[in-house]
């Protein structure tokens, strides 16, 4: 997923929740407990809202006039120029008042249908399982284990990690930090935390079918209404869910569009990519449950605190639903962003996949048909 840059620019509507740490409590933005954080004020959507996950509309205003949008973009970028604010994404606002802070954005893919491309195979220094050779492999689709339990996918198949590009090189990571090496994306990634199951008898399922590109092209038009075509079918055609019925977690695993400075943490003295949790509810599309997701994510947060503290970067809650509605046990994770190396992604891919384990192992998973609730002390919002 993306943050910053004109191109694909996640726009804050609705009313945006603050980051949620372990114990409920809400997160500063720069990343310290913080309880005088509220939730920011409803901002007008501005154009039509669309009716799938993570579409955006379109924005309103003339050609040309002073209110239209190069009018109002050229005051929004002096305004931003001068103090890093962003009238139109009110979460700036309060990002400002934090040294070092780094804005927060609804999840929310707009800005085209192209809005980037595949990175020069000289920027990536690779390094990740490019599949498991332990597995059950048709291509697309890697297998390890019998009545698997989690299900391992990628919206945004073709993000990278680069680590820390030199300066003067002409590379924009956040126009190219994307490939088609598993061995240097959330693929790779994805490869670990089934390696990390497989090793503890879990069995899962990996999708690595490619959602996000047109060609050479990467794309975010149409990604989740792609990935749900696999998961749930489309037509006559049936998805990986109806293939693996006993699958109960769903992972969506991707990097953030950050860079080093805000991802980057250290667990035991060694550099690792921090985690991100992103729960999509019911604001725009229907999705009954999301509060058992939610208390999914807590539980896994609590356990990868009491392992690895600091680690975990945030809960964010989103208006999106980010086909969260699979199952209860549905989850979409950003680990680290495209200024990690895959090292320190793939450290942190082990130490999820063991927290992982832990979680599933304890039989915290939220099913359908029955209650569920978070960890003692953590209630999900209202």
């Amino acid at each position: 997923m993306r943050r910053e840059g004109s191109r694909g620019r996640r726009r804050c509507r609705g009313a945006a929740r603050p980051l949620a740490g372990p114990g409920g409590a809400a997160l500063g933005l720069a990343g310290g407990p913080r309880r005088d954080v509220a939730r920011f004020g409803p901002v007008p959507p501005p154009g039509a809202q669309g009716a799938s996950d993570g579409a955006a509309g379109s924005p309103a205003g003339g050609r040309g006039s002073a209110t239209g949008p190069l009018g109002r973009r050229l005051a929004d970028l002096l305004t931003e120029r001068i103090a890093g604010v962003r009238l139109d994404e009110p979460v700036t606002l309060v990002a400002s008042q934090f040294p070092g802070a780094h804005p927060l954005e609804i999840f929310e893919e707009e800005g085209g249908p192209v809005v980037g491309r595949l990175a020069p195979p000289d920027v990536l220094a690779g390094g990740l399982p490019r599949f498991r050779p332990e597995a059950a492999d048709d291509g697309e689709v890697a297998v390890a284990g019998d009545r698997p339990r989690v299900l391992i996918y990628h919206t945004h198949t073709s993000e990278a990690y680069v680590g820390a590009v030199p300066a003067g090189t002409g590379f924009d990571p956040a126009v190219e930090a994307f490939t088609s090496d598993p061995g240097a994306s959330v693929v790779g990634v994805g490869t670990v935390v089934q390696q990390v199951l497989e090793e503890r008898g879990i069995g899962t399922v990996h999708l690595r079918q490619v959602f996000d590109r047109d060609g050479e092209r990467v794309t975010r038009i149409g990604n989740y209404q792609r990935s749900l075509a696999a998961l749930v079918g489309d037509g006559d055609r049936p998805g990986l869910l109806d293939a693996y019925p006993t699958v109960d977690v769903v992972l969506d695993i991707h990097r953030d569009g950050v860079g080093r400075d805000a991802t980057l943490t250290r667990v035991g003295g060694q550099p690792a990519a921090s985690i991100l949790f992103v729960v999509g509810t019911d604001r725009r599309l229907e999705h009954p449950q999301w509060h058992k997701n939610y208390c999914f994510v807590q539980w896994l947060v609590a356990e990868l605190e009491r392992r690895h503290p600091g680690l975990v970067k945030g809960v964010l809650v989103s208006e999106n639903r980010y086909n969260q509605h699979v199952r209860p046990g549905a989850v979409l994770v950003e680990i680290g962003g495209y200024g990690n190396t895959p090292a320190e992604a793939e450290r942190s891919a082990r130490m999820f996949g063991e927290a992982l384990a832990a979680v599933i192992e304890a039989g915290r998973v939220p099913q359908a048909d029955r209650p569920f609730q978070c960890p003692p002390g953590v209630k999900p919002p209202g």
